[in-house]
């Protein structure tokens, strides 16, 4: 007990020991979004491939807290608006070397940006929302990865080995946008502590470096039981609402697209079938092309799931081939 007393005197004196350190640190909460990218943020340091090589990434948000935007007024270029997460948010890398800029780059597209770490498909909803009419895209891509399933259903959140644990908005059954959070009251009284929550994320985290698994995590049970889970079963039903609800919304003037950033399965599976039922095309991860590329060089961040700069570049030109097909079809 004296070490947490100490400890959170010392967390209250030096706040800033105990913040989640650059460039992981780009969070402000938000009553509508939950949370959201900090406006103008930047950073330069180095990141790390997971074959330990370190690179220097160069990292600027703009002023709304895009990764990629810009007001120049060109109607004679197609605008790509992509939403998505942590792989869209792209700290990983320097700007420009992010997937979307090889749309740029090899392509004729104007890119709007916008990711955020933890992201769930809803909250992605929310921001294009809330920039389609400034934006005015022909298309639009939500990026999407397997644990959005997750971050869609509170019930499958609270029981995740990977929690952001912030207040998010979920679809209900009735299509109603509410408001929770999926810690407990006791977690999230804890959790105010920043030295005890400092110490239980840095606890979480080796136990994951370890191999060490959460029996009966909502990961394992889905991976075991998937149709059988009910709570799986409702977020599959709610991602399909919400996809429903962005395609309602861009109207049928702009080409909806989702892009997957993994292959795990059930999810890419059922996203697939998801996909389908709505008419929605679905760009899937070169999971292929990464491997074969990694047999060559790292493709792959520290953390084994973010993408380097090698492999920000080869989900890059697959997603123009992709669109290039698309557009001839």
């Amino acid at each position: 007990m004296l070490i947490v007393i100490l400890g959170e005197i010392v967390s209250r004196v030096f706040p800033k020991l105990f913040d989640p350190p650059p460039p992981y640190n780009t969070a402000q909460l938000d009553e509508v979004l939950g949370w959201r990218q900090k406006e103008g943020y930047k950073y330069v340091g180095e990141q790390i491939s997971l074959d330990n090589e370190k690179y220097v990434v160069e990292v600027e948000f703009a002023e709304n807290g895009f990764r990629k935007f810009t007001s120049a007024e060109n109607d004679t270029i197609p605008r790509v608006l992509i939403i998505g997460d942590s792989f869209t948010q792209a700290i990983e890398v320097s700007n420009g070397s992010a997937f979307y800029d090889y749309l740029e780059k090899i392509s004729r597209f104007q890119v709007f940006a916008y990711g955020m770490a933890g992201y769930g498909t809803l909250q992605e909803y929310l921001v294009l929302d809330q920039y389609f009419e400034e934006i005015n895209p022909s298309i639009v891509i939500l990026q999407f990865c397997s644990n959005d399933f997750i971050d869609n259903e509170l019930e499958l959140e609270k029981g995740a080995i990977y929690r952001v644990g912030q207040r998010r908005p979920y679809l209900s059954s009735e299509d109603e946008i509410v408001y929770a959070h999926p810690l407990g009251f006791v977690e999230r009284n804890l959790l105010r502590s920043k030295f005890l929550k400092f110490g239980i994320e840095k606890f979480l985290r080796l136990k994951n470096k370890l191999g060490i698994k959460k029996k009966g995590s909502s990961e394992e049970r889905i991976a075991k039981e998937r149709d059988a889970f009910e709570p799986y079963k409702k977020s599959r039903a709610a991602t399909s609402n919400i996809l429903k609800n962005i395609k309602s919304r861009i109207g049928n003037n702009t080409q909806l697209m989702v892009m997957n950033a993994d292959a795990y399965q059930p999810q890419e599976r059922d996203l697939e079938k998801i996909c389908k039922s709505l008419s929605i095309p679905l760009i899937k991860f070169p999971n292929e092309a990464m491997q074969k590329a990694k047999a060559e060089a790292e493709v792959y961040t520290i953390d084994r799931f973010h993408w380097n700069e090698r492999g920000h570049k080869i989900v890059g030109e697959n997603l123009i081939d992709e669109l290039q097909i698309m557009s001839a079809e």
